[in-house]
């Protein structure tokens, strides 16, 4: 299996067998292991649909491994790598190509991350140059914030005048995260205090949002927080099995293959790369060392109830493990399938059958869906 990420949350009614400490540790939310299933994705999402993206040059996406971030916004698909930002229409025609790579006064060094606001321009996060670049969709610069003193890995808007940013925990920085003032860019606020770790954090990041509410999961963590403008606040606690790992494990020492090799023999569950709420179910993954210890779990927020899932089923015939699950707002997510798997994959034909102008090098199939 391979890695996910994200983030997500919510916390209007208190969950039945979810529960105790909320005020220290967030709703505690406990999974044991057991038989995972193949989900039929009307259990899992109240509504979906598929969008198969164009495939002529200019719009072939990169691999997985190298695809950031994607945000369906408005009339939009955005897919950022890398590199560059490719834009769809709703309906998976390419509309354009914003590849401001180079040195150049309105060029970026690299594209780690990005954000689309709510005006349709987007931020570009330049972790080579410490600095947010923003463009609009014709690819005109329109600012750029500089943060010289920030090691920079990811960002997004609190609201239309409050920029979110996460910093690697390396360089200088003392937390995690930044609130910066987006009309004059000055940093108002920061807190989540960096807490130093040999190994390396190699998860992508989101900041996918419920109910208005901004989420942050955490690698090295069984913790989802939410952000504020003022301070950090524990959402929920995830225990899977009773396998959280002891307090300060990751600090514990500064030999790299040491706590990797703890980790693994004791087996840990210390990792959840993705998490999303909707109005009656949470989906979430977690991640221990091996194989046997990474799955999907879908939750049930009345009973507290889980359900481990092996495959999502987007076909009778046709069942799959996504890499990576894109979170988007209040619920909706993003989850790309290579078109190869339905040329590569037993049982695939009948899935394939809907997309009759594809073939196993196109473009990718968007799985856009809302989580019941």
């Amino acid at each position: 299996m391979k890695t996910i990420l994200s983030i997500c949350l919510f916390i209007a009614l208190p969950f039945l067998g979810i529960g105790n400490n909320p005020k220290a540790d967030g709703h505690l939310i406990r999974i044991p292991l057991g038989k995972e299933i193949k989900c039929p994705l009307d259990k899992l999402f109240s509504e979906y649909e598929f969008i198969a993206l164009d495939s002529n040059d200019p719009a072939l996406l990169e691999g997985l491994d190298i695809i950031n971030r994607i945000i369906v916004k408005d009339d939009y698909i955005y897919v950022g790598d890398l590199f560059k930002l490719t834009l769809f229409d709703r309906s998976g025609k390419y509309v354009t190509t914003l590849n401001k790579q180079g040195q150049g006064p309105d060029s970026y060094l690299s594209l780690f991350n990005f954000t689309v606001h709510t005006n349709g321009n987007i931020s570009i996060l330049d972790r080579m140059a410490s600095a947010v670049m923003t463009y609009n969709k014709s690819g005109e610069m329109i600012s750029k914030k500089r943060f010289p003193e920030l090691s920079l890995r990811d960002l997004t808007m609190l609201n239309d005048s409050t920029l979110i940013l996460k910093t690697m925990g390396d360089r200088d920085s003392r937390n995690n995260i930044y609130i910066v003032n987006w009309n004059n860019g000055e940093v108002i606020n920061s807190y989540y205090p960096v807490a130093h770790s040999k190994l390396i954090h190699m998860f992508k990041d989101f900041f996918p949002t419920y109910q208005r509410r901004v989420f942050l999961n955490g690698y090295r963590s069984n913790h989802v927080y939410e952000l504020t403008r003022e301070k950090l606040l524990p959402a929920y606690t995830i225990d899977v099995d009773g396998r959280i790992p002891p307090k300060d494990f990751w600090q514990s020492s500064d030999n790299s293959r040491q706590l990797e090799q703890a980790y693994s023999e004791k087996g840990y569950i210390g990792h959840i790369p993705f998490f999303m709420e909707g109005e009656q179910k949470i989906l979430l993954r977690f991640e221990g060392a091996s194989d046997a210890l990474k799955s999907y779990a879908l939750i049930d927020k009345a009973t507290g109830k889980s359900e481990l899932i092996k495959e999502f089923l987007f076909d009778p015939s046709f069942g799959w493990e996504p890499e990576y699950i894109f979170p988007q707002e209040n619920g909706w997510v993003v989850i790309p399938i290579p078109a190869h798997l339905l040329f590569d994959k037993k049982g695939a034909t009948s899935f394939a059958n809907k997309f009759p102008d594809i073939d196993a090098e196109s473009n990718y199939i968007l799985c856009l869906a809302r989580l019941k």
